[in-house]
């Protein structure tokens, strides 16, 4: 019964919020996913002058940094969205992250909203961000099954083979090559947003050195600089299992004209023509 009561209070809180003068998110981390999304979320949130996500009483604790109004959650109101957020009297830069909102029709939906707020996208190799996505699906019982052909848990091979050979799997799993074409997505946001709103971080290089990819973000949001500590990085997976060098070599050939686009259209290197899968 205290439980039930707490909920309730929870969910009255929240509603009541819907009424309050609360901000909007100045910044966003929109994409892409097994990108370090939830880690720099995490780490720009101990700034003193950032503020992020409240956490409303139907989300789950490890999602607090997503909202998701721009993709699942579109059809609901511009208030629920401003619930989550602080009172905009406090006067913190507010920031949300949910790596989806890089897809077109997320992202034409936030710029109607939000066309001044300043955007991260994270960017990792697209082989290896694959591979990291299908040990996720692989680890969750919500998702394993989507990897399965009645009884067979399918490889990360299989998967490949199927997709590169024209065929489908089944739900998100479908999207674990095309999710890599970068180039595709970006080029639609600069539609939206110009360049200098848009602001690009490699994972390999926030895995190497968080402190000056940070410093980087908080120049973009016209923030003090800070010392923000040890970075932590999160959701890395705990698998000991490599791609084998035939599926990366077959990768890196599928993903390189898709590379050689998003470098074009960046103006310079990813450096993922490399192995780097692990």
């Amino acid at each position: 019964m205290a439980k039930l009561n707490v909920r309730i209070k929870l969910r009255l809180k929240f509603f009541a919020r819907q009424y309050q003068d609360r901000a909007l998110p100045d910044g966003l981390i929109i994409g892409v996913q097994k990108a370090g999304t939830t880690a720099l979320y995490r780490y720009l949130h101990r700034h003193p002058g950032i503020a992020g996500v409240i956490l409303r009483p139907d989300a789950l604790p490890h999602h607090s940094k997503e909202v998701h109004f721009f993709d699942t959650n579109h059809q609901k109101s511009v208030r629920w969205y401003r619930a989550q957020f602080p009172k905009r009297s406090e006067g913190r830069f507010v920031i949300e992250a949910t790596p989806g909102y890089i897809h077109p029709h997320a992202a034409s939906r936030m710029h109607a909203l939000l066309p001044e707020a300043k955007l991260v996208l994270s960017l990792r190799d697209p082989a290896d961000r694959a591979f990291s996505r299908y040990q996720h699906l692989l680890r969750l019982p919500r998702t394993e099954h989507l990897l399965r052909e009645g009884e067979v848990l399918l490889s990360f091979r299989e998967c490949v083979d199927r997709l590169l050979g024209g065929n489908k799997l089944k739900g998100d799993a479908n999207r674990l090559l095309t999710s890599g074409h970068y180039a595709e997505e970006l080029s639609h946001l600069y539609t939206l947003y110009p360049r200098e709103q848009v602001h690009i971080v490699n994972f390999a290089e926030l895995g190497q050195d968080p402190a000056r990819v940070v410093a980087g973000i908080l120049e973009f949001f016209e923030l003090p600089p800070e010392d923000l500590g040890p970075y932590d990085p999160v959701h890395v997976g705990g698998y000991t299992e490599r791609m084998d060098q035939e599926t990366e070599a077959r990768l890196r050939e599928y993903f390189a004209p898709h590379n050689a686009r998003l470098e074009e259209l960046l103006g310079y290197s990813m450096g993922w023509s490399a192995p780097r899968s692990g």
